[in-house]
Parts: structure tokens; C-alpha cells; sequence
């Protein structure tokens, strides 16, 4: 078995075993008792270099395309058959887990006043929406080490009349250093961290634009 050490990118509450793309009998099997439990972490904090805007954000539970909304680790093959890594699984199912990032991504930065997620007791001006197209490792044909591939894609409106400001995809791919557990966490880790860059910097400049506009522009259709 490999060396699965937990480093800051990810905690392994239970290590999985080792797999290889070539012994995928046993490798991806939904029937084995799940064993391994992973997370994987936000952006960083970092100093806001002027006020908070006076905004409070809601920040939606994803929709999930059909395969990933699920606390199992997805696995994409080259004739596009969606399995699971065996023995591994998220905190909690995968949409959640990555609303729950945003969340925490969008705080780090201390551009907003507020933001939440969608059962906080609490009223909000805006609402970020997104669509989880893509949560998966995949393996290409032939084998060998797989990558990680992350996609949202988003929509940010406004609560009281339900106006879209901004639409847009953020979307990254980070290839696994090798071929276990240890290393495709990582990969998950960098891949939903360049997506999230992505989303947190779209969402801060469509929510500033807002912010700062005069108010009978705001008013306006």
C-alpha cells in the first residue's frame, strides 16, 4: 500500500485502499462499505484592500447533473461510463460539499457584508445560483494517472425582482500527480480552487458594479 499521508490539502478520517487505473475490478465498486472520508478546502483568506460592500449574498445549493449528486468520489471512464471510486466518499454529497466551499471561499475574501447559504434564517439582496456539470476524475483511454475536472455554471440575480446580473462558467481541470487516493484528493482540491477563483472574482465584480451604480440606474429595467 501506498504512503497516504493527510496534508493540509485534505483530511482522511480512514485511509482508502490503492488502486490502479489497470485493476479496476474492485477498484470502482459501489457495493464495497465506504471506508474513506475525504474534504477538501476553501480559498484562502485574504485582506480586502477597501470596505465591505453593503451587500448580503445567498449562495444556492448547486443542481447536480444526474451521477453527482451523491457523497461518492465520481470517476469518469473513456466511453463515458460514470463510476465510484470504492471505499472513498465526500463529507456529504457532492453539491453540497460544494456550496458549502463557495460559501466559505466568498467570506475569505471580506468584499461582502454577509453571505449565506439557502436555509439561513436571513433576508438577502443577491442570490448566486450554479449548476455542478462537472465533479469527476477521468481516465483516459489506455489508463495512466487521471485528471480532475470541475465546471459551474453560474448565475448571479437579484432577490426582490428576480433579475439576472451575470451569467457565467467556471470551469478547471488539475491533473493527479499519481494514481491514489492521496493524490486525486489534491487534484480535486486544485481544480475546484482555480473554479472557484473564478466564480468568487466574476461574483465580486458583477456585485461591485451593482453596488456602486447610482440608484436610478439600479432602479432601471
Amino acid at each position: 500500500m501506498s504512503d497516504h499521508r493527510p496534508g493540509p490539502a485534505f483530511l482522511a478520517i480512514v485511509l482508502s485502499p490503492l488502486f490502479t487505473a489497470g485493476c479496476v475490478s474492485g477498484a470502482f465498486d459501489s457495493e464495497i462499505p465506504q471506508r474513506g472520508v475525504y474534504v477538501i478546502s476553501a480559498l484562502a483568506p485574504t485582506a480586502p484592500d477597501s470596505a465591505p460592500l453593503a451587500v448580503d449574498l445567498i449562495v444556492a445549493r448547486p443542481s447536480a447533473r444526474p451521477g453527482l449528486g451523491t457523497d461518492r468520489i465520481a470517476v469518469l471512464n473513456t466511453d463515458r461510463r460514470l463510476d465510484y471510486y470504492a471505499g472513498s466518499r465526500w463529507g456529504g454529497e457532492a453539491d453540497a460539499v460544494v456550496q458549502d466551499l463557495l460559501v466559505e471561499s466568498l467570506r475569505n475574501t471580506g468584499r461582502l457584508r454577509t453571505v449565506q447559504g439557502d436555509v439561513a434564517p436571513f433576508s438577502a439582496d443577491y442570490v448566486l445560483q450554479s449548476e455542478l456539470n462537472d465533479f469527476q476524475a477521468e481516465y483516459a483511454a489506455g489508463g495512466g494517472d487521471p485528471i480532475v475536472r470541475v465546471t459551474l455554471i453560474c448565475t448571479l440575480g437579484r432577490v426582490k425582482d428576480r433579475r439576472s446580473l451575470a451569467g457565467f462558467t467556471a470551469t478547471a481541470t488539475a491533473p493527479a500527480s499519481n494514481n491514489t487516493m492521496t493524490a486525486v484528493i489534491a487534484a480535486f482540491e486544485s481544480a475546484y480552487r482555480q473554479a472557484a477563483t473564478i466564480a468568487v472574482n466574476e461574483t465580486l465584480a458583477a456585485l461591485t458594479a451593482v453596488a456602486t451604480q447610482p440608484a436610478s440606474a439600479d432602479s432601471g429595467g
